[in-house]
């Protein structure tokens, strides 16, 4: 591949936060287009940010650092270790592939050519697409148990981050409590997983859903130390006065 190398991110997001600061301290902002996702795309399909893409072709997502994205600029080799721990760490990092994992319980949804690509950073890893789609497909079952909890997990952290922006930032942890109602977190965790109907499990009820209920208890339970760290992350990232100043100019 040899085209432009595009960067989508989202300015709360505190992957896209740490490498546009790095890559422009780096001096490699400038040899990317970078593209604010503040409004839906027309013709292209993102299921995280930051996302990266080349040539109409996913390369990166998160997890994904700096000094990858100046590797795939300089058009060198990007190590994967295991590629379906990069697969599956894709969908931790992503909480709408979270969601859809857990609403049904079923890692096939998501063995899609766009995430896989750009978990393996395709084109510059070597990784074979194929063989990692079948191995995917192979081992999904194996796969979904064995990071089940930590999807759950990441699930928290996200519906406590969304708590935070719903409240402008004015919330403290009692609200985190009184939030984490099954109820509540089974409404959003299908609001998370879907778009309108589109992505809905066949029949979408989630009262006593085990995972929704395992969502809500691990929110009660650890939201003062979450809300503590979103706070943290968020805050980094709006008092970050030169993050602004670059993209306020894209």
């Amino acid at each position: 591949m040899s085209g432009t190398i595009k960067l989508y991110f989202h300015p709360t997001c505190a992957t896209s936060h740490e490498l546009i600061i790095n890559l422009y301290k780096k001096g490699y902002l400038n040899k990317i287009e970078i593209y604010n996702l503040i409004k839906p795309l027309e013709k292209s399909f993102i299921w995280s940010v930051p996302w990266l893409v080349e040539d109409n072709e996913p390369i990166g997502t998160d997890p994904i650092s700096d000094d990858e994205v100046i590797n795939i600029i300089e058009n060198k080799n990007v190590y994967i270790e295991n590629p379906e721990e990069s697969f599956m760490m894709s969908i931790l990092h992503s909480s709408y592939a979270s969601s859809i994992a857990i609403l049904h319980k079923d890692l096939s949804f998501l063995i899609n050519d766009s995430l896989i690509k750009a978990s393996i950073r395709y084109g510059f890893s070597g990784v074979d697409i194929s063989n990692l789609k079948a191995a995917i497909s192979k081992n999904k079952d194996r796969l979904f148990e064995e990071y089940r909890d930590k999807i759950r997990r990441a699930l928290s952290v996200s519906f406590v981050r969304e708590l935070y922006w719903s409240k402008s930032g004015n919330i403290n942890s009692d609200d985190i409590i009184k939030f984490s109602d099954p109820t509540v977190v089974g409404l959003w965790l299908l609001s998370k997983g879907s778009i309108g109907r589109i992505g809905l499990p066949k029949k979408p009820f989630v009262f006593d859903d085990i995972d929704v209920k395992e969502i809500s208890e691990f929110v009660a339970k650890r939201g003062k130390g979450l809300l503590e760290k979103i706070k943290e992350e968020q805050e980094n990232i709006y008092n970050d006065k030169l993050y602004w100043e670059i993209i306020e100019k894209i």
